[in-house]
């Protein structure tokens, strides 16, 4: 009997992925994040290091020595909110199993870091939290404040988790898609790595989705929501990668 294809995505701006596997599949093995970033390790307990912090340098966050030193500073206030939250945390789990008040907490830890936003907390803190924390980067955040009609408030960890709310949203609309992509994905290897053997499909709900999103060709992992924030954010003559850094 032959398996059941898996069905086209649709995101909550009505924007329609015909194949999210494909998708997913092609940032397998096309994206050089996923070698250096997503397959680098990191343990997850609540001990944050400067080398788990290094690693977020391969997600394009391009932090200098300063800032890497700026957040290594507050390592004691960060663990002490990773230890508030399970390391087998789920952003796939109901809503009253998300440890809401804790992902507060963790995100005011990071508050006021200088030169540290958003994309680049949330590259740090995803590699300790990876089933919990998504990657925030300018154009998804553009793309989930459009979607749900978000305005930031001033204050830092507040937005922050209504965004992660907003992207539990699309979580839960997708998830049904993405776990049978998940289910019917081969074993895949990296362009980039041909002499490795080859792996299953090993991103997680949260990477998966965000590789799901509507990518431009030649630009970065970054920019892989671009197609569906402009499909529904305000018109504009800045480039949508330009700020994704912070």
């Amino acid at each position: 009997m032959a398996t059941a294809p898996v069905p086209p995505l649709t995101l909550r701006n009505d924007v329609t992925i015909d194949d999210p596997l494909q998708r997913a599949l092609e940032f397998l093995a096309e994206d050089s994040s996923y070698l250096k970033y997503d397959l680098a390790p990191v343990v997850h307990d609540n001990v944050l290091m400067r080398e788990d912090i290094q690693i977020a340098n391969q997600m394009i966050a391009r932090m200098s020595p300063r800032v890497i030193d700026g957040i290594y500073a507050r390592a004691d206030v960060i663990n002490a909110a990773l230890a508030l939250i399970p390391s087998r945390a789920t952003l796939a789990a109901a809503d009253d199993m998300v440890p809401w008040r804790a992902l507060t907490e963790l995100m005011g830890a990071v508050d006021g870091i200088p030169e540290v936003g958003l994309p680049r907390a949330t590259k740090v803190l995803h590699k300790k939290r990876p089933a919990l924390i998504p990657i925030l980067d300018s154009v998804l955040e553009k793309y989930l404040r459009a979607v749900d009609r978000l305005y930031r408030s001033g204050d830092f960890a507040a937005d922050a988790v209504a965004l992660i709310r907003s992207y539990k949203r699309e979580l839960d609309s997708a998830l049904p898609t993405l776990s049978r992509a998940q289910g019917r994905a081969p074993h895949t290897r990296h362009r980039a790595n041909r002499s490795a053997t080859t792996r299953p499909f090993p991103l997680g709900l949260l990477r998966h989705l965000h590789a799901a999103l509507p990518p431009r060709r030649g630009r970065s992992h970054d920019c892989v929501a671009v197609s569906a924030a402009r499909s529904i954010a305000a018109t504009s003559t800045r480039s949508p990668c330009l700020d994704h850094r912070r």
